[in-house]
């Protein structure tokens, strides 16, 4: 039991970003306002940047 916790939890972190990307980007290509999207991605990408730095 404790292999497959540990295998979920690999597989969880491996696929989360890609499964949100993918969310977001499929939100965002049937949106209604693609510029109020397009403007909030961007001031997302900055505030992580700012948080890396």
């Amino acid at each position: 039991m404790q292999q497959l916790t540990s295998y979920e939890r690999e597989r969880i972190a491996l696929t989360a970003p890609l499964q949100s990307k993918a969310r977001q980007q499929g939100e965002a290509s049937h949106a209604d306002n693609q510029a109020d999207l397009l403007k909030a991605g961007f001031e997302a990408a900055l505030a992580n940047r700012r948080q890396q730095h």
